[in-house]
């Protein structure tokens, strides 16, 4: 079982960013959650009662230390995850955009140059074993997959 997100659109509320999304399992909508940025908890419209209770039980799996409202903390990491690809991708058009082993978790360095092979064999001769990562080879290859 695959669980996803789409659709999420972001706003300001009361307390922070808040969110509208359908919440996906294998591709196929289940439930249209969403964060009214007001300081309560989710709002849920389950599309089968069948799927909240799969859907309670994976989470309980994935995250079991977490004890309150799990269900909620499962969808954040997804729109967490989801706003970094986003804000990723937004990057890799101008930028080359690159992680070393050192760097901190979830922070990046950027090449003012737009990506090229030539960037990318400039920074791997500079940083060798350094380097983690190439983000914009990431997004490279998800296109090319998506080709083929």
């Amino acid at each position: 079982m695959s669980y996803t997100i789409k659709g999420v659109k972001t706003f300001r509320g009361r307390e922070g960013q808040g969110f509208n999304a359908t919440l996906c399992r294998d591709g196929k909508p289940i439930a249209h959650v969403d964060d009214a940025a007001c300081g309560g908890c989710y709002n849920w419209r389950w599309l089968g009662k069948d799927e909240e209770a799969l859907f309670k039980a994976h989470v309980k799996q994935q995250l079991p230390a977490v004890e309150f409202e799990p269900e909620d903390h499962f969808i954040s990491r997804l729109v967490d995850e989801l706003q970094e690809e986003r804000t990723l991708r937004r990057w890799c058009k101008g930028k080359t955009v690159f992680r070393l082993r050192a760097d901190a978790p979830g922070s990046y360095r950027t090449l003012t140059s737009r990506y090229s092979t030539a960037a990318a064999a400039g920074l791997r001769k500079k940083h060798g074993e350094l380097l983690e990562e190439i983000v914009n080879e990431r997004f490279v290859k998800q296109e090319e997959s998506c080709l083929t």
